[in-house]
């Protein structure tokens, strides 16, 4: 759900209750929208596409190689990093299903 996206509501007469159907986003389309607390999203697409090119390199990297990253990419610490790359194993493995 991106809640920037906009959104029809159609409501069920007999019990009241609505559903929501998006239908499009504000935003051009991104491998993950910005979501609040998940600190690679709300990177800009510069700072993506570098780690995007990284985890094409080296999908499975080491600690101290997160560690780097992080201070790299200015990441408050490696878990941001290692967040990163378990999402892009996560969405790689969603292409299988």
């Amino acid at each position: 759900m991106d809640p920037t996206a906009p959104s029809i509501t159609f409501f069920d007469k007999d019990t009241g209750k609505g559903r929501a159907t998006y239908i499009g986003s504000l935003q051009p389309v991104r491998l993950f929208p910005p979501t609040v607390g998940i600190w690679f999203t709300n990177q800009s697409d510069e700072v993506f596409k570098k780690l995007k090119e990284n985890y094409e390199e080296e999908p499975y990297p080491s600690q101290t190689r997160m560690e780097e990253l992080a201070v790299e990419f200015g990441a408050p610490d490696w878990t941001k990093i290692e967040n990163f790359y378990k999402n892009m194993q996560l969405k790689h493995q969603e292409t299988f299903q």
